[in-house]
Formats: structure tokens, sequence, C-alpha cells
């Protein structure tokens, strides 16, 4: 006897025979059910090769036959109510990939589409431990296991196993092939990441975005750790948009964006804000270090641009010491202060 008792077919609505080579039922899982004539497959199970078979239904729908032939001319068929997506999920679960251990853990028979799945024959998994197919990564009645395949490398396949009396303390499994579903799985997670990086990224300079900028902000404002901030803006962006196409502004904003990408320390955060705005922070920054980057800042700030020739920017830095809150309030204020300057205004008079 192949199959004692499945509860997952009770669960999932489908039902399994084991029939033999005239077509007589000669087991029913589960075995409540009722009786069911399937000798109009009499044909196919003489054929002794996987099959497949369709049943409309008076009240709509069809029932799905699969069967895959086993030892002594028996034939395991699993009956499939149609439901989409969900019965073709089944049906590749339920049909014909099982095999059948001994107490031992040694297979006793296998389906022949078990073992096409593995690159092997049904003769050849007889006698072999199921150790030597798959590394179980779980335990229990349901579990994953990696399987090793001849000449095709790895796949993986969700198992579920009913223990059988019967079968003197021996098992069923049926493997169902997930090998798919995990690259499917590992694609979806890549693209949530990008995704993700995207939401935090600004298109034109690959720099992050206010976004970014405002949590990195907000998270070294909790720290107790020092800090500096900077605030910049290129000075007449829209005389050069103006001038010379938004295609060279553009231009301009990725060579700061550069510029300024080459100067800071791996630890700052370097941000474009704005249209033209940018932002550094600078973690963990003393009064003396963000003295001494301050005008290395200024200074990668003045770039050549082909389309426009020298394009300069204006920054105001602060650091945490010098304001109780609000630092970029203040930035704000000292970067105006210096676009006056860049400008040749009066400074604004402090309040």
């Amino acid at each position: 006897m192949f199959i004692d008792t499945l509860e997952l077919l009770r669960t999932l609505s489908v039902r399994m025979l084991v029939v033999d080579e005239g077509a007589q039922v000669l087991e029913s899982v589960p075995s409540d059910q009722p009786a069911m004539d399937v000798s109009w497959l009499g044909p196919e199970i003489a054929r002794r090769v996987p099959f497949r078979a369709e049943m409309p239904l008076l009240e709509g729908g069809w029932l799905h036959f699969r069967g895959a032939p086993m030892a002594d001319g028996r034939c395991a068929i699993a009956i499939v109510p149609s439901s989409g997506l969900r019965q073709a999920f089944l049906t590749r679960l339920l049909t014909p990939s099982l095999w059948r251990l001994g107490r031992d853990g040694r297979i006793i028979e296998a389906t022949d589409c078990l073992a096409e799945w593995l690159g092997t024959s049904a003769d050849a998994m007889v006698g072999t431990h199921f150790s030597d197919w798959m590394t179980p990564q779980g335990v229990g009645q349901r579990f994953e296991a990696e399987f090793r395949t001849l000449g095709h490398g790895r796949k993986r396949a969700v198992v579920h196993r009913a223990t059988s009396e019967i079968l003197g303390g021996g098992s069923v499994d049926v493997i169902a092939d997930v090998t798919e579903e995990h690259r499917t799985r590992a694609r979806l997670a890549e693209e949530v990441e990008r995704m993700k990086a995207l939401a935090h990224t600004d298109a034109l300079t690959g720099l992050p975005n206010r976004r970014a900028f405002e949590s990195a902000l907000d998270a070294a404002q909790r720290s107790l750790e020092p800090f500096a901030l900077a605030l910049i803006d290129v000075d007449d962006m829209k005389g050069i948009n103006d001038t010379y196409g938004h295609m060279a502004g553009d231009h301009a904003l990725v060579e700061i964006a550069k510029a300024l990408a080459r100067t800071v320390r791996d630890s700052d955060l370097v941000a474009r804000i704005g249209g033209d705005e940018f932002a550094v922070i600078l973690p963990q920054a003393t009064r003396t270090t963000a003295e001494r980057i301050g005008p290395r800042l200024r200074e990668c700030l003045n770039v050549m641009v082909d389309e426009i020739g020298a394009v300069s920017a204006s920054m105001g830095l602060i650091h945490r010491d010098d304001c109780a809150d609000d630092m970029q309030r203040v930035a704000d204020l000292a970067l105006y202060a210096d676009k006056m300057r860049h400008r040749g205004d009066p400074e604004p008079t402090k309040a």
C-alpha cells in the first residue's frame, strides 16, 4: 500500500486513489469519501506513464486527474477540483512527485515523475537513503529541503510527510518543487530593496534625497554625538538655466555633487535636498574637524562645467555646539550670509 493517510489531502479538498492494472480502486484517501469509478482511465493506466485527464462537473468546473505509475502495475491518481491558481498549485503539489520510505529512511519506491525531477530513474533511487537526495531544513510533518539533482545542480522543495503504521513505521513524502517560488521571492526582495533605495535617492545626481537627509539629520540630533551641518546653494542657478539651458544646469548640479562626494569622508552624508540645494552632515565631527573640513568644502564648490565655465556655490556651516536647537535654520542663515558675500551685498544684520 503506497499511502495510508494524508490529512493534507482532506484539508485541501484533494483526493488520492491507488488503483490496480484494471483501474480498480485499491485505496482511497481520505477513506470516508464516496466510491469513485475510474475505469474510464484504464487505457491511460495501462500505458504505464504519467498522465493527465479532466472530467466536467454538472454543477460547473472540472475534476483534474493526475496519474503516476507505481510498482507492480499499480497507479497513484490525485484528483484535484478546479479553482484557478489554487488548483494549479495543488496539481503540482500532490501529483506524482512521491516516494515511500522504510523505517530506516531508505527509499522503497518512488514515482517516475520524482525521479525525472531529480535527473535519475525510479529504479536507481530504490534502496538509497533519502538523505542521499536531500538535506532537510526543518523537521515535522511539513518542512523544506534542498535536493541534490543529477546534472541539474540544486532545487528546493516543500516536503509533506505522512507516517504509516501499516507501512511498518515508514512514511510517504509528497514533494512539491518550490525552486521557482524561491527565485521569484528573491527577485521580489531585490526589487523591494531597489524601490526603497529609489525612494531615498535623487534621480539626477544619485545622491540621497531630502527624505534620506531628514532621516539622517533627525538621527544625528537625537544622538549625543557631536556633528556639523552644511547647507549649500548653487549661485545664480536661475541665470545658468536661462542662459545655457536646463541640460547645462543639470550638468552643473551633477558636477557639484561629484565634487562634494570626492571631498567628504566616507562616514559623511551628502544629499541633494532641492533644485539647487545640497546638504552635508558630518557625523561625529568635533568643532576642530568641522573647521578643517569647511575650507575644503568651500574650495570644491568652485567647479568648471564645459558648457558654462566656472560655477560656484555658497555654503553655511554650523556645528552642534553653535546652537541649542534648529540647526537647519541656523545653517540656513549662515548660507544666506555667505550668498550675500558672493553677490557683494552687505551681510544681513544679526537679530
